[in-house]
């Protein structure tokens, strides 16, 4: 049930919500740009020159209500959020040695945003907290040996989202005809 149910129970449940519930269960850019991020440093030019990039897409998605931000901060990353909102660091764009990377690695949180696996993700950690507290009776009764199977499958089910947000990736760089060396 844990390895097989959950997952198969999560990924419907996600893909039945409507999208704003979807959006609701996860950070918002504003809770992370007063706990995380501070502005984009890069100048307007290369904004808008890696918005103007990803445009065609953006369109293509436009069910997902995706949309391009950039700020600083975190480390050299990229990350989507429910509400469509795809964030790219400075540190991240300043890495990408061309536009080949960044669509590459657009595309990937595209995947994520496509394959919900946010929501996907809160709605596993849900069931199985519900799971963990119904065999043992209570959250206090928790501890390390009940804990780290929870811990583990909760790693496998990232390996997977990322497996097939990197799938997606692969599969659109090919149809958009980039080579699929610009997703290394």
């Amino acid at each position: 049930f844990v390895v097989f149910g959950i997952p198969a129970s999560a990924k419907f449940i996600a893909n039945q919500m409507p999208v704003m519930v979807s959006e609701q269960l996860g950070s918002s850019l504003d809770v992370l740009d007063k706990t995380v991020f501070k502005p984009s440093e890069l100048d307007e030019a290369r904004k808008q020159h890696i918005t103007n990039l990803v445009a065609p897409y953006v369109a293509e998605f436009e069910i997902l209500n995706t949309h391009l931000a950039f700020r600083s901060g975190m480390g050299a990353n990229a990350l989507a959020l429910p509400s469509g909102e795809i964030v790219f660091t400075d540190e991240f764009v300043n890495l990408a040695k061309n536009d080949n990377e960044l669509l590459a690695i657009f595309f990937h949180e595209i995947g994520h945003l496509k394959h919900k696996h946010l929501a996907r993700r809160v709605l596993q950690d849900t069931l199985i907290t519900l799971m963990v507290i119904l065999i043992t009776g209570g959250v206090e009764s928790v501890d390390i040996v009940t804990a780290l199977p929870t811990l583990l499958l909760d790693l496998s089910y990232s390996r997977k989202f990322e497996t097939e947000a990197d799938t997606f990736a692969l599969q659109k760089l090919h149809k958009e005809n980039i080579p699929l060396k610009s997703f290394s």
